[in-house]
């Protein structure tokens, strides 16, 4: 089943998942199997489609456009994920956080 992007933004449901992406872990949303559930009720078809990761892959590009043709398949993803980097960026957004705790502490302290 061939689709264009045009075609995909029109349905609630996509524009809905992207906007979830844009506030939330980008990508992930929107090809969570929780959030699409109810889209495969009414289109059993598309339970074997990666039209969401493909669209965020487009967009990562930089080469989403309104007439994009999609697929809906994708490689699967085979990387490994860097545990490590992932620890470190929790870690400095903790210690961030932390800071602008310890900055509004002393704000209202004076």
């Amino acid at each position: 089943m061939r689709l264009s992007v045009k075609v995909a933004l029109r349905s609630r449901f996509v524009r809905k998942s992207l906007a979830r992406c844009a506030l939330s872990d980008p990508g992930r949303v929107a090809a969570r199997r929780k959030s699409t559930t109810v889209a495969y009720k009414f289109a059993p078809e598309l339970l074997e489609t990666e039209y969401a990761r493909e669209i965020w892959a487009l967009y990562e590009a930089g080469s989403l456009a309104p007439h994009s043709a999609l697929t809906g398949w994708m490689a699967p993803d085979t990387s490994t994920p860097d545990v490590d980097a992932v620890l470190a960026q929790i870690e400095d957004e903790r210690r961030e956080a932390e800071e602008r705790q310890r900055r509004r502490d002393e704000m209202d302290a004076a």
